[in-house]
């Protein structure tokens, strides 16, 4: 089995691509040359891993269009963002000198294009900047409030024609280094009638499986594989089922006993999905974690706990075969068990959380990294 990680970007932002929302016209910190991106990737192949997944657009706040307030209601209609005819250059330019870099580094990638989080309501912080009135171009100041790209079938087709289209175009240049394509990651988001804090009202279901289905077919018309980053594996065939991909995906972090299912894979005919997400720290570390940023008073390492904490769930599997999913074993037994299950591909979720998110460290702790040089010696894909 393959072994493959998750890279979420400096300041937890999930955006490698296009132009720069922290320091306007100029580069991303990543695209200077011994940059902590290379010495990363050079890091993770050292240790064994063979594939990254990386964040292209996300919740598209470096997605520059035109927003306009539609109605004087609050809800996930009041807000509609046009998408402009034709996707900023530095996102052509910018994702293949990224793909130039997974080369170099001998890893293949997984780009995202999209999270969940771009058709949700538009960030608080935005508003300020837009109200009633005609259309006003966005610049770099629109977070999230991208719905009308699904639910518009206008703003759907431009989307697709002049943003999608030119994106894995470019991409295709590079296609010996990509694994998949992920249209969208974690749609089920988007149109699940529980969710928390994670996503306000939800989107029309059949526009985002037309969305979905029109980036699928822009990736595969250039042939590159497609996928999409499913929450559960059940996804694959039932919300989202009538999406085919090339290379089915899904999540696995135990939260919901029935619903967030690990299935067995070996033996299963036609092609066998790649495991996207999974977790590999335990609750005690993450409660040391949190009491002891509280006593410092470190609001950056608090802030990231939150989202963590759906990363620590126990696997039942592995409670039922008595395995002890500690510290210096959880990841070891988790690798172990997917490749003895017909697991192909496997990408963990990072577990380190660090003061300082500016930097671009690789959030793996020592230990995690050597349970997964230890596997990958022992077990290579």
């Amino acid at each position: 089995m393959e072994v493959g990680v998750n890279y979420p970007w400096m300041r937890n932002d999930p955006i490698t691509i296009g132009p720069n929302i922290h320091e306007k016209g100029k580069p991303h910190p990543w695209q200077a040359a011994g940059s902590g991106l290379d010495r990363n990737l050079a890091t993770l192949r050292g240790l064994g891993v063979t594939v990254v997944r990386m964040w292209l657009m996300a919740h598209g706040v470096n997605y520059d269009g035109t927003v306009s307030c539609v109605s004087a209601f609050q809800g996930g209609n009041r807000w509609r963002f046009e998408p402009p005819n034709r996707v900023h250059q530095k996102f052509l330019d910018d994702v293949e000198e990224l793909l130039v870099k997974v080369e170099k580094a001998g890893l293949r990638i997984v780009p995202v294009l999209l999270d969940y989080g771009f058709f949700d309501g538009p960030e608080a912080w935005s508003l300020k900047y837009f109200g009633p009135g005609p259309a006003a171009p966005t610049d770099l100041n629109y977070g999230r409030g991208r719905r009308a790209v699904a639910e518009d079938p206008n703003c759907r087709a431009t989307f697709v024609n002049g943003t999608v289209k030119p994106l894995v175009a470019a991409i295709a240049k590079h296609r010996k280094v990509v694994h998949a394509v992920v249209v969208v990651n974690e749609p089920y988001w988007c149109v699940s009638p529980l969710t928390g804090d994670l996503f306000g009202p939800t989107v029309d279901q059949d526009a985002l499986v037309a969305l979905m289905k029109d980036c699928v077919a822009a990736v595969e018309a250039v042939g590159l594989p497609s996928t999409i980053g499913h929450r559960y594996y059940r996804d694959i065939s039932n919300v989202f089922g009538s999406v085919k991909v090339t290379r089915p995906q899904f999540h696995y972090y135990a939260s919901v006993p029935g619903l967030d299912a690990l299935p067995v894979l070996s033996g299963l005919s036609g092609p066998r999905p790649f495991l996207g997400e999974f977790g590999c720290i335990t609750g005690a570390e993450l409660d040391a974690v949190q009491r002891d940023a509280a006593a410092r008073g470190d609001k950056v390492v608090l802030d990231q706990i939150g989202p963590m904490r759906r990363t620590q769930n126990l696997w039942p599997v592995l409670q039922q075969s008595r395995k002890t999913q500690a510290p210096n074993a959880i990841l070891t037994e988790r690798l172990d068990w997917l490749a003895d299950f017909g697991y192909e591909l496997a990408l963990v979720w990072p577990n380190a959380i660090l003061p300082d998110p500016g930097r671009e460290d690789l959030k793996f702790d020592a230990l995690r990294r050597g349970q997964i040089a230890e596997f990958t010696r022992r077990r290579p894909g």
